[in-house]
């Protein structure tokens, strides 16, 4: 039965496509919709609260939903059926195609953080060189052209990449090289690594406001670990508050 599977409140991604489980769970690739299971209503009919105030779905259009349990990560397909408004917030309707098939769990968990970020953009050559052996030294740095965004934000951070926002766009398939210090948190953490963009694009409903999404390119293991490290503190603070990491 699904509702041994699936709970409320359980994480819900909604695409128009099937995508590759490892780079959708690792790198959050851009959704149709977002939102948190209401209610399950039998094994093929589930409703789900959304984040977005109207969906921007179309019936008899095949869709296919990520299922983010605690534990596990499922997906199906599913037709929309329709919406309704409750105490304000929005509930849609899905009917379920296909069995929950199961599939990779995230690679690297993510959390979210108020960090100071700067970001320099380098060719693909200088971060290849850097990364063949030839340490990056203070001389290189001063060398490195003025940060093409340099702001204080919130960033989703995992030992796999980071997601930001920023009012200068940065092109997907550009490498950087990037500096971010957490600022809020108990556990401090200052990371200096090399990047390359893998999304962006403007930010929905906010002018002159960029989504970009960041994969690491080369980095040690050491520094993962730090991070991998950091992730985990913070993931143990919310679940003794009683929270949970997205």
């Amino acid at each position: 039965m699904i509702e041994e599977i699936i709970k409320p409140k359980d994480l819900v991604k909604v695409y128009s496509k099937r995508q590759d489980a490892g780079e959708l769970i690792e790198h959050d690739i851009p959704w149709i919709l977002k939102g948190r299971i209401f209610q399950v209503l039998s094994d093929t009919e589930l409703e789900i609260l959304a984040e977005e105030a109207e969906p921007e779905l179309q019936k008899n259009v095949c869709y296919i939903l990520y299922l983010f349990s605690y534990e596990k990560v499922f997906l199906c397909t599913a037709y929309f059926q329709g919406f309704y408004t409750e105490d304000g917030k929005v509930v849609i309707s899905f009917e379920l195609l296909s069995p929950l098939e199961k599939v990779q769990r995230r690679m690297h968990q993510r959390v979210s953080s108020h960090a100071k970020l700067s970001v320099h953009r380098l060719s693909e050559e200088k971060v290849k060189e850097y990364l063949g052996g030839n340490e990056l030294l203070r001389e290189d740095i001063e060398k490195i052209p003025e940060p093409v965004s340099s702001t204080e934000a919130m960033i989703d951070i995992s030992a796999g990449g980071i997601r930001f926002t920023t009012n200068e766009q940065i092109r997907t398939g550009e490498y950087v090289y990037l500096q971010f210090d957490v600022t809020e948190r108990d556990f401090p953490l200052t990371i200096s690594a090399y990047g390359q963009i893998i999304y962006s694009e403007p930010f929905r409903n906010e002018a002159g406001i960029y989504d970009i999404r960041l994969k690491f390119v080369g980095m040690p293991e050491m520094v993962k670990e730090k991070i991998i490290h950091y992730v985990f503190q913070i993931e143990r603070e919310k679940r003794k508050m009683g929270g949970r990491v997205s």
